[in-house]
């Protein structure tokens, strides 16, 4: 599918924001039986939506601009996927959400590891110790935060690491808002103790 085809001129072609949730799976029915127009109408319903989601994690319009391109596109290809065991914007902010993660991962990409250097720094360089060990600070909670279930440290990194709301993660987890204060309560009980055990400050 070309982009092009993801640039509706009219508003016409966009849901009414009344739309009830059999239309919109109904729209996605169509997307996955390949009718273009009905793609051009779901991004236009909801490119606002995504680009907003997007925004708060980026903090970058071009980015933001992309992912929306970019989660659209996939819309396109993966359409006939959709179970309807969610909501389709659940669904949709679902796949925003890893196309923003990998904006994210590769601006770390293109971040200089301090491993590149280590040859080249002077022992007595001041701050290379308090360096080296925020580093292995870093390792140990990352590792730690790999060893929780995988809907705890899904929750826990969309608080913490994204900034996101806990009225947002239910939306994306799909869940109540209820589940996701416990499954961050015992995310914190275990990466406390998880970080104690490997004598890290917490």
């Amino acid at each position: 599918m070309q982009a092009k085809l993801l640039m509706p001129e009219s508003d016409d072609l966009q849901l009414s924001r009344r739309a009830e949730e059999p239309e919109i799976k109904a729209l996605l029915a169509s997307i996955a039986a390949g009718d273009q127009q009905a793609m051009i109408r779901f991004y236009k319903s909801f490119e606002s939506r995504v680009y907003a989601f997007s925004m708060r994690r980026l903090s970058n319009p071009e980015e933001a601009e992309a992912v929306v391109v970019e989660t659209m596109y996939e819309v396109w290809k993966v359409a006939k996927n959709f179970k309807g065991d969610s909501k389709v914007e659940t669904w949709l902010l679902g796949i925003a959400k890893y196309k923003s993660l990998d904006k994210l991962r590769a601006r770390d990409d293109e971040t200089d590891d301090i491993d590149d250097y280590a040859d080249t720094m002077a022992d007595s360089a001041p701050g290379v110790e308090q360096l080296v060990y925020a580093k292995q600070q870093a390792h140990v909670l990352s590792d730690c935060i790999g060893e929780l279930p995988k809907d705890q440290s899904e929750a826990l990194h969309l608080v913490y690491f994204e900034g996101s709301s806990v009225e947002e993660v239910s939306e994306i987890q799909a869940i109540p808002a209820g589940t996701v204060k416990t499954r961050l309560f015992h995310a914190r009980k275990k990466l406390k103790d998880c970080l104690e055990r490997n004598a890290v400050e917490v």
